[in-house]
């Protein structure tokens, strides 16, 4: 008979269960109801067909392949099967349907094996995903912004999370950050910053999002109508300023982000201030070479919208002034513009952002000593 363990605990001994090779939490989690249902199909047949059941009813329900959004989720689900697999070998017992105490379907040792396999899969990722952030944390502080701390940035005053990553995007979250700092630049940029030639406060890590948790595109227009009234509230200031010629624009209610992880300046390169837009593309480009990493020009017009640029858009910058005030407590731009790929735009401090939020102004790509570019990989 299966025992009602705890979670996590191991119910029996069991060679590997899997016809494939199961390399991935959400692979265990498929083999897992697959085994489960089989199981609750048997049980269900024998109890119909032994006349426990006058019509045909459901002594165990079968489980939806929907991978579950939270751990906590997962555990609760394994443990309500648990639970009624244990109900239903009882009841069919007391029917004298079957005889012995160690009588055990072939499926319930397989559904054991894979169900502690999944809490090793989800104890794994959890133990990395741990030890990689807190190695992020350690060489660039409170400059890397990654899930915890977007998830933070969009909870409201109210308690409203407008962001909570499920398993699965955390894992796919984790895995672009891997790929993400195994570039050969970015290896070359983090060893700058060990060995103290790169100074980490210069810099952001940061996780970029396309949409909140409701399936709205995370555009400048939804961070305006979302996000800018608890900004506000918190005495953050406004996010931005003046925006009403601005809302029938592309680049306001219509662009929005990948899912990925950039590594970006904290501000404008103080080099490219003062400079023609052609001085600053060459001082940008030698910055980023200084640095170790890789540039292309941020010629949007040239490039196409699905290629690397090293100038933000728009909604980068909005997203990263946003992302790092609301974390941080600072400003990135203070009196300051930074030139977007779009030509004639650029978006700054103004003079007071905390006041007057910040301002998105047509750029006229005449020298100013305000206007400069940012780097972002």
């Amino acid at each position: 008979m299966i025992s009602s363990n705890h979670m996590g605990e191991k119910f029996h001994e069991s060679e590997n269960v899997s016809e494939r090779k199961i390399e991935t939490s959400e692979q265990c989690f498929e083999k897992l109801v697959k085994t489960y249902n089989s199981l609750g199909d048997k049980i269900n047949h024998a109890a119909t067909y032994s006349g426990f059941f006058k019509e045909e009813e459901l002594l165990v329900f079968p489980l939806s392949d929907e991978y579950p959004a939270a751990r906590t989720d997962i555990e609760l689900l394994l443990e309500s099967t648990d639970g009624m697999l244990v109900d239903a070998k009882k009841a069919l017992k007391l029917r004298n349907i079957f005889h012995g105490e160690d009588y055990e379907y072939p499926e319930e040792k397989e559904f054991a094996a894979l169900r502690k396999q999944l809490f090793e899969f989800l104890n794994k990722q959890e133990r990395e995903e741990l030890a990689l952030y807190s190695e992020m944390e350690r060489q660039f502080g409170e400059n890397f912004l990654g899930p915890k701390e977007v998830e933070e940035v969009f909870t409201l005053q109210n308690g409203k999370k407008l962001v909570e990553f499920s398993l699965q995007e955390r894992h796919e979250i984790q895995k672009q950050l891997r790929e993400f700092l195994d570039a050969p630049d970015v290896r070359k940029f983090r060893e700058r910053v060990d060995s103290q030639r790169t100074q980490p406060q210069k810099w952001l890590l940061y996780l970029e999002i396309p949409r909140v948790s409701d399936g709205s595109p995370l555009t400048i227009e939804f961070l305006e109508n979302a996000v800018s009234k608890d900004m506000y509230d918190r005495g953050q200031g406004h996010l931005l300023s003046y925006t009403e010629k601005h809302k029938d624009q592309e680049f306001y209610a219509m662009e929005t982000m990948p899912l990925r992880w950039r590594l970006g300046t904290a501000g404008v390169i103080s080099e490219t201030l003062g400079a023609d837009i052609h001085m600053q593309r060459r001082r940008q480009k030698d910055f980023a070479e200084i640095n170790g990493l890789m540039h292309a020009p941020g010629n949007y017009k040239l490039l196409g919208p699905d290629k690397r640029s090293a100038t933000s858009r728009p909604i980068e910058i909005v997203y990263r002034y946003m992302l790092y005030l609301r974390t941080t407590g600072k400003m990135l731009l203070r009196g300051l513009f930074d030139r977007t790929i779009y030509d004639n735009i650029m978006v700054g401090g103004g003079e007071n952002p905390k006041r007057s939020g910040l301002l998105i102004a047509k750029d006229s790509q005449e020298v100013d000593q305000k206007i400069g570019l940012s780097f972002s990989r």
